[in-house]
């Protein structure tokens, strides 16, 4: 009868213990860590809410000259493992997840020198259907890997809107979707190495950094001009003007021929101009 009531007595301070557990609500901020001590320290552990997988950001402050700290996880709030590491001397910022475990707290390895550390943490949520998640400030270690999606159902959307975003059209392309329908494709885009920015899917146009302010676009030879829309202009390889002694001054004069060392050219009145 003694074993049994004592059974019962410890189920139910156990479960006024987990009612009692402070909860880090979607959007608080909540303070884990705060300690004089220059040792360790296991900060004040919240509940993470299980509606939705969460976004941990944590920050910690200390003024000392070296800090070891850790974002301790546990899905019982009694067996903890550290799941992320802050060493700076002063704290910062970090985020972690998105993750589901149940319960978390701020923790001091150690600190030299400085009078206090202090730790405070704050829950994002994930989008609850389980097809993607919101993201408030994040920052990520390693490569993040996103849904391709398609024209109308994008892999990466906008806010609300469902049918606006980016999604991969095809190899190496990525394009961008306005209310389900193309928008714009990037394809082989890079502004470092090489320093070229590719116009079209057939990859023949582009514009390519010279120098600081200079761009340098493909020659086209005048065989190779064709007969495009009005307000078409480019680098003609061999081009010059039909009479150069009077071009610019008489229109005519301006006309291309292929008789040049390279001149641009300008698409105007059906016809191809080369001014200088």
């Amino acid at each position: 009868m003694k074993k049994a009531f004592f059974l019962i007595l410890a189920l139910l301070l156990s479960t006024l213990s987990l009612l009692a557990q402070s909860t880090a609500t979607y959007g608080t901020l909540v303070s884990s860590l705060s300690t004089a001590s220059a040792g360790v320290v296991s900060g004040t552990s919240f509940a993470i809410p299980q509606t939705n997988s969460s976004l941990i950001t944590w920050q910690v402050t200390a003024d000392g000259s070296a800090l070891s700290t850790t974002l301790d996880a546990s899905f019982d709030n009694t067996t903890w493992f550290a799941v992320d590491t802050n060493t700076v001397a002063t704290g910062g910022i970090r985020n972690y997840g998105f993750t589901g475990f149940k319960f978390v707290r701020i923790s001091q390895v150690s600190r030299t020198g400085g009078t206090a550390t202090s730790g405070t943490l704050i829950t994002s949520r994930g989008n609850p259907n389980g097809s993607g998640v919101t993201l408030f400030n994040p920052s990520f270690t390693g490569q993040v890997s996103l849904p391709i999606g398609t024209v109308g159902s994008p892999g990466t959307v906008l806010g609300t809107d469902t049918t606006t975003g980016w999604y991969r059209s095809s190899a190496n392309a990525w394009s961008f979707s306005a209310s389900g329908s193309l928008a714009g494709t990037l394809s082989q885009f890079n502004w470092t190495t090489p320093s070229i920015l590719y116009i079209g899917s057939a990859q023949d146009m582009s514009f390519t950094r010279a120098a600081a302010g200079e761009i340098t676009v493909p020659a086209v030879a005048f065989a190779a001009l064709g007969t495009p829309a009005n307000g078409t202009q480019a680098y003609c390889s061999d081009c010059a003007p039909v009479t150069p002694a009077t071009c610019p001054a008489t229109k005519a004069s301006c006309v291309c021929t292929n008789l040049g060392v390279g001149s641009w050219a300008f698409r105007a009145n059906s016809l191809w101009y080369c001014p200088f």
